[in-house]
């Protein structure tokens, strides 16, 4: 899609709308959204606005998961229970021993992939039908959730998400020697100032070069470990009373902290 096409839907939706979209604001949409087809995106505007329940300027992200429904509308993925049957009628067509038969006859994807996760033998040896159809639709919900997802991104997006894959990782921290830890994961910062230029670009080489700042960022690191590991400690009904009144962002940011490597 060209800009000229694009500034027809922009302008097709401050029409409908009354909202006027900065310049800034429409360049970024035009990166998340310049890929599509001209039609899928106007097809995409049209739907948002009559869904919308007032006059707002519809999110890039629905405007791009309207248009790419509507592109791939013939190659949809099933409903779980659409899966669950395809799955069920192969287990009926190949039984046990031909296993290889059986998933090639299921749709590549989600269906198929989730078959393989709970193990074709075990769902045919199962004698309880209604736990195994629960096991598979739970994996095949998380897999087609996430080829959603996959889906959505644009293709810069995507490039951009393979070079992050490849860049080092955090070392891994076991343990709760907390002053350690605080201090490899800076000493880790350190080492990527020197990293290449597209590391530099996501903030990575940003490690403060005051040493009182970098003490004190060290401290409330710490000092958030600690506080994780009390929460996690302490089963009174106290705690509950306690968590309820702190702040929804400390939280969060407790959470964050226990997420991180050892």
């Amino acid at each position: 899609m060209n800009r000229a096409d694009f500034a027809k839907v922009m302008a097709y939706i401050v029409a409908a709308t009354g909202k006027a979209i900065a310049t800034e604001t429409a360049e970024v949409y035009f990166d998340l959204l310049g890929e599509l087809p001209a039609e899928a995106l106007q097809f995409a505007a049209m739907r948002a606005l009559l869904e919308a329940c007032y006059p707002v300027l519809p999110p890039a992200g629905v405007l791009r998961k309207l248009a790419l429904d509507a592109m791939n509308g013939a190659d949809r993925e099933p409903t779980a229970d659409e899966a669950w049957e395809l799955v069920r009628r192969a287990i009926n067509a190949f039984g046990y021993m031909r296993e290889q038969q059986a998933l090639a006859a299921l749709p590549e994807g989600p269906v198929r992939r989730a078959a393989e996760c709970l193990g074709w033998q075990s769902m045919c040896e199962s004698t309880v039908e209604e736990v195994t159809r629960a096991q598979y639709r739970k994996a095949y919900e998380t897999l087609a959730h996430r080829r959603q997802r996959q889906r959505l991104l644009p293709a810069p997006m995507i490039a951009m998400l393979e070079r992050i894959g490849e860049m080092p990782r955090l070392p891994e921290l076991k343990g709760y020697d907390h002053s350690n830890a605080c201090q490899g994961l800076v000493d880790e910062a350190r080492k990527r100032r020197a990293l290449p230029a597209p590391m530099q670009e996501v903030g990575l080489d940003a490690v403060p070069e005051d040493k009182e700042a970098e003490s004190q960022a060290i401290r409330h690191l710490d000092q958030g470990y600690r506080d994780l590991d009390i929460r996690r400690s302490d089963t009174s009904p106290a705690r509950g009373e306690a968590e309820a009144r702190q702040a929804p962002a400390i939280i969060a940011m407790l959470e964050r902290i226990g997420e991180m490597p050892r």
